[in-house]
């Protein structure tokens, strides 16, 4: 199998998903499309199978319809483990990413008031003492963060 315990392993994994964009809804999707034609194999398959006398093609046809449903129920378990999969590297994955968002935007501000003020010129202590409290709440942030 492709996912999870049956093939990658939990550290890969959470690096894939980590770097996709797969989400739940988009796997299942995926999964229900391709269940109308793999209904469809397995129906016309008993049809055939039921108006054919027995022989070895009919025995092989048997084999392979079989496997078709097998593996269609091992795929489907192993999608239940690659959802929960990914629904717990999301989980983890968020916080960075709201931290990540938190600090671009801490970084914009910095950038923002660094590009006015630098056009500025001061013409007081008051102003240089202004421009120093203003810097110096960009440090403590920096620092308490």
């Amino acid at each position: 199998m492709l996912y999870g315990p049956y093939g990658f392993g939990k550290h890969l994994m959470l690096l894939y998903f980590s770097r996709c964009a797969v989400t739940e809804q988009e796997l299942r999707s995926d999964f229900d499309e391709r269940q109308p034609p793999k209904s469809r194999l397995l129906v016309e398959g008993s049809e055939l199978m039921s108006l054919s006398r027995p022989s070895d093609d009919m025995e092989a046809l048997r084999e392979r319809t079989k496997s078709v449903d097998a593996d269609w129920l091992r795929l489907q378990t192993s999608l239940e483990a690659c959802e929960q999969c990914l629904n717990s590297t999301q989980t983890l994955v968020l916080p960075c990413t709201q931290a990540a968002g938190e600090l671009s935007a801490w970084m914009d501000t910095l950038d923002q008031t660094i590009m006015v003020e630098s056009s500025l010129h001061p013409q007081t202590a008051g102003d240089v003492q202004q421009l120093c409290k203003t810097y110096k709440v960009f440090k403590l942030a920096l620092w308490h963060n």
